[in-house]
């Protein structure tokens, strides 16, 4: 993540949207910057993504 941040500048200067607020394994958020616009998914916690019980919505 840090090296996306060095290198692309919608990583640091974008517009930030959170988009699972409350969801317990993933911390999902877009960045929009000129146009362009990125979706950023990440685990959150220490939770397993493959034994997730909750279905991704976005």
């Amino acid at each position: 993540m840090i090296r996306l941040r060095k290198q692309h500048p919608i990583m640091v200067y974008a517009d930030y949207e959170l988009l699972l607020p409350v969801h317990e394994y993933i911390y999902a958020y877009t960045r929009t910057l000129e146009g362009e616009k990125w979706l950023i998914l990440e685990p959150a916690g220490s939770g397993s993504l493959t034994n997730a019980d909750k279905p991704l919505q976005v």
